[in-house]
């Protein structure tokens, strides 16, 4: 079989499973407050299945719903995705107004970006020390003009 010149394979862009595992992973922590259980390989494949019929803002809304509502079963993706949830979530945002909304809060609520106090500090004092180093390798190369030289510039300046 001969194979075509100049034919190139169109690759599909990569889907972000990994960026939806690790929200799914912090917020099983931050609402049931245990880790979940992850399949490998299962998991992947589930949620590029899931990408081709919801968004990705859509799953990280599901994965929060399903946290939050269906505490009885299990905390993993094959759980959260599979096709009696998805039909209970979508239901659910049918009949309830301001569904992703409150949704959205729930995230704001249980996953806090603020950096904690003893970052800042640390990110602070490196500041700081990389503040100093630099004054001191400006003041070794930049020298204060003496008296002298400073009178010869200002009069060269008024002549």
């Amino acid at each position: 079989m001969k194979k075509k010149k100049g034919t190139k394979k169109i690759e599909e862009p990569k889907a972000p499973t990994n960026a939806l595992m690790n929200s799914f992973q912090k917020y099983c922590e931050a609402i049931r407050k245990n880790k979940p259980y992850f399949t490998r390989f299962k998991d992947g494949s589930l949620i590029k299945n899931a990408l081709r019929h919801l968004s990705k803002f859509q799953i990280e809304m599901l994965f929060i719903w399903f946290l939050k509502e269906k505490r009885n079963m299990q905390p993993t993706i094959g759980a959260a995705l599979c096709k009696e949830i998805i039909r209970d979530f979508i239901n659910a945002s049918h009949k309830e107004y301001g569904f992703y909304n409150s949704l959205e809060q729930l995230a704001n609520q249980y996953i806090d970006n603020k950096p904690s106090n003893k970052k800042i500090k640390r990110e602070t004092d490196e500041m700081l020390a990389t503040l100093q180093k630099l004054k001191a390798d400006l003041s070794e190369k930049v020298k204060p003009l003496t008296c002298q030289e400073r009178t010869q510039i200002t009069e060269t300046n008024y002549k």
